[in-house]
This record gives C-alpha cells, sequence and structure tokens, in this order.
C-alpha cells in the first residue's frame, strides 16, 4: 500500500546527515534518488536502521543556503545498488519530520522547477 502523500521526483541532491546512535555520533554523506516535500530516497553505504532520527543539511541548488531539516528513517532495503564508483549502497526512505518554513519553499520550488524539466 502506497503511503506517500506527494508525489516522487527523479532528482539527485547533496545531502549531509547525522545521528546519535548508543555507539557514536554518525555522520555521513550522500545523494537523493528522488524527492518530494515531505520525503526521498537517499543512497548511502552508512548502516541505518527504520526510525533513527537525522538531522539533515540539504543542498538545494537555488537556495542560497544549505536547507536544514530533520527526518526519520521510514524503510531501509536490504539490497544494495552501485553507485557510480562500483561502491554498494543501500537505498533508504526518510520522511522529512520538520523543515523551517523559509527552508521548505526553496525545497518545493526547487521540486516544482525539476518536474517541469
Amino acid at each position: 500500500m502506497e503511503r506517500r502523500q506527494k508525489n516522487r521526483t527523479l532528482t539527485l541532491l547533496f545531502i549531509r546527515f547525522s545521528y546519535e546512535n548508543a555507539k557514536e555520533d554518525i555522520c555521513g554523506e550522500s545523494f537523493t534518488h528522488d524527492a518530494s516535500s515531505d520525503g526521498f530516497c537517499l543512497l548511502t553505504s552508512s548502516r541505518l536502521k527504520i526510525n533513527d532520527a537525522l538531522k539533515l543539511n540539504i543542498d538545494v541548488p537555488i537556495n542560497p543556503d544549505i536547507t536544514m531539516a530533520e527526518g526519520r528513517v521510514c524503510w531501509v532495503s536490504q539490497k544494495t545498488l552501485k553507485d557510480e564508483i562500483g561502491k554498494e549502497v543501500f537505498p533508504v526512505g526518510v520522511e522529512i519530520t520538520y523543515m523551517d518554513s523559509h527552508d521548505k519553499e526553496f525545497f518545493e520550488e526547487y521540486l516544482q522547477r525539476s518536474v517541469k524539466r
């Protein structure tokens, strides 16, 4: 059953993320596969788990500042993919749980422009 409220757009966005687990603070960098204003599919080599809470820095090309958000891991694929240099990555579904209204405006505008291309 489809739980997404908004359609996803195939788009490549650079994302820096961090989260805390019991052992250490984890930071990573990755790219999206697709995105909507309420979430995205992240391709990452980090071993994220369902319900991990993430702090996100999203590089939205039309935003002069870094778009900051918070998110939650909704799903993690057990199948790996190969990235552009042949490294194994896991597709991970991330729901955006908080984004400042100004940042959200830039993010939604960028996604709308991406669809029209």
